[in-house]
């Protein structure tokens, strides 16, 4: 079913919005996670190919043409206008859904992903908190049982829940990589925290990494030089940039603030 508007999920206590480029043929994996109260957001021009490839998904259209912020920000923006409160945004290319619980990485079913989620909503809203992380990254060898939950200064990894109704702060459009840091660097700014529950990993296949679609025709080495500077220029020392085990250039926030 094709919608240009979230109105069918505004009934839901949350709603999971899955947004996409490219990928009709793969993004059904990222679905099958969240089946219910969720839909894929598409661009108008592609929204016939994937109701094709993904008939049993609500597909929501919108026309954003400036990138990845672009449309974060109208799910923001169209999210609130269509009587949303609670949105999970999750990449197009997760398949897995983990609880890390002592030694051991569970692979959650579907009834627990959706408590799970229901319980990030009630956290939120218990701590009146614009933004909370799910890990993305993180696996059992480096969870910290002890620190289930990081209060601090993590950026965003892919996978986020954003309260639409009283977020104050929108991406920067126009850019193709560093947007989603750019992004909680705000929120930091503003809100002086970001929570990340690392008991709870969402992931895409460790050897099956999607080589089209999504932002890879945007993302090259000469956009991505381009916009480090852009961060290191507009948050000076505060951003640093280091490669990962796997040779990639991730941005790592050095602030420390206070809470008082």
């Amino acid at each position: 079913m094709i919608k240009d508007n979230f109105g069918d999920l505004k009934k839901f206590d949350f709603a999971i919005v899955i947004p996409s480029k490219g990928r009709p043929d793969k993004v059904g994996n990222s679905h099958a996670l969240f089946p219910l109260q969720s839909c894929i957001y598409v661009h108008e021009s592609e929204a016939e190919e994937y109701e094709k490839n993904n008939p049993e998904a609500l597909i929501v259209t919108h026309r954003q043409t400036r990138g990845y912020g672009s449309v974060i920000n109208s799910i923001m923006r169209n999210g609130k206008k269509d009587g949303l409160e609670y949105v999970l945004i999750i990449d197009d290319d997760f398949k897995s859904m983990y609880c890390l619980v002592g030694n051991r990485q569970r692979k959650m079913d579907l009834g627990k992903r959706y408590e799970t989620v229901c319980n990030f909503a009630q956290v939120m809203e218990d701590g009146n908190l614009f933004t909370m992380l799910f890990s993305t990254s993180s696996s059992i060898i480096k969870y910290v049982q002890g620190k289930p939950i990081t209060v601090g200064f993590n950026l965003a990894q892919g996978a986020y829940m954003i309260n639409v109704q009283k977020i104050n702060i929108f991406f920067e459009e126009g850019y193709h990589n560093y947007e989603d840091c750019d992004f909680f660097m705000q929120n930091l700014l503003k809100n002086r925290f970001t929570l990340t529950d690392q008991r709870f990993l969402i992931n895409g296949p460790a050897n099956d990494a999607l080589t089209s679609g999504g932002c890879n025709s945007f993302r090259t080495s000469e956009n991505e030089k381009k916009s480090r500077e852009w961060l290191k220029n507009k948050w000076k020392s505060h951003i640093k940039f280091a490669k990962n085990a796997s040779g990639n250039i991730k941005p790592t926030s050095t602030v420390q603030r206070s809470f008082s």
